[in-house]
């Protein structure tokens, strides 16, 4: 079958290889409303790209950014800025976003690049404060396979319940395919059994598996 990686996906197959499969592969989970949460973090996804790419001042809940939104809509000549970036890649290398040979997608919340040079990324977040390095490794494996000259690439959270940025780190695109392409090679092998093993873990009380599919579903 014909299925396109995510950061999203390998998260969730790391957490359970059952709830990945039912929720991105057999799509046979009942609809679930978006939580308050998940409008707040797409109401400030709009407003931090219409400051940087329409010079709109944030909104008041999204004010402690207003200094980083300035520094990417203010970058000078020479320097290229993208907000909500849409990214894929091949195993072979780059390819459009909406490519059917596409292997891995992924979007970046924004992320400044100087040609021939280093890159920096952002992702914003308005939830707890949880670093997960992986998902910026991601990024910037998709953005060194676009823009192979970019060396290095640095990437950050910043963490909106806190207004302010999380730890900044080196990222290390060469590491990161080969570790998703790991976990590639295990989905397949799922696949090919056609069993996708069900792992306890703590958010299970979380999962939208129903409880009469998984022995481990807890209510929350």
């Amino acid at each position: 079958m014909t299925f396109v990686g995510t950061y999203t996906f390998y998260n969730d197959f790391d957490n359970c290889p059952y709830k990945a499969w039912r929720k991105h592969i057999k799509r046979d989970l009942p609809y679930e409303e978006k939580s308050e949460a998940q409008h707040k973090g797409t109401r400030m996804h709009v407003a931090m790209e219409n400051a940087i790419g329409k010079d709109m001042p944030l909104p008041e809940e999204w004010k402690s950014a207003q200094a980083l939104a300035d520094i990417f809509r203010d970058a000078p000549s020479g320097i290229h800025v993208r907000v909500e970036y849409k990214l894929a890649m091949t195993m072979d290398g780059l390819c459009a976003y909406d490519d059917q040979a596409a292997w891995f997608r992924g979007k970046i919340d924004a992320v400044i690049m100087r040609p021939e040079d280093g890159a920096w990324i952002i992702d914003w977040k308005t939830g707890k404060v949880r670093e997960n390095r992986f998902e910026l490794e991601c990024q910037a494996l998709l953005l060194k396979t676009n823009h192979p000259g970019l060396d290095p690439i640095e990437g950050e959270y910043y963490w909106f319940s806190e207004g302010r940025p999380g730890q900044r780190y080196t990222l290390h695109p060469d590491a990161t395919f080969i570790t998703l392409r790991n976990k590639w090679v295990q989905w397949k092998q799922f696949e090919e059994k056609k069993d996708w093993p069900k792992r306890p873990n703590p958010l299970c009380g979380w999962c939208p598996v129903p409880v009469k599919d998984c022995e481990y579903k807890v209510e929350k």
